[in-house]
């Protein structure tokens, strides 16, 4: 029978996603969703549309800041496969 084989995926980021510019969407987006909500309860379209607009606003700072360096960084470079099977094997070699 073959042996099959298996690539393994490059390592995921640490960070879980907790960068500024993820604080920045979130911080904005509740705070817009907040004044959005109370201006429909109240019948206060302007209101509403000022929280649409920091919702918005917030999209808009998160994907700037991203480009600016403070959001996610993704590993574009192949993973050293040969690398990550040594530091597999490793422990079963040690048994």
């Amino acid at each position: 029978m073959p042996q099959k084989t298996y690539e393994i995926p490059p390592m995921p980021p640490t960070n879980h996603g907790n960068t500024q510019a993820a604080w920045a969407m979130s911080g904005l987006g509740m705070l817009g969703s907040t004044i959005a909500g109370v201006g429909m309860i109240l019948s206060m379209s302007v209101m509403m549309w000022v929280g649409v607009a920091i919702f918005v606003l917030g999209a808009v700072v998160s994907l700037g800041m991203k480009k600016a360096g403070k959001g996610q960084i993704h590993n574009t470079e192949p993973a050293d496969l040969e690398a990550i099977r040594a530091q597999l094997e490793a422990p079963a070699a040690a048994h």
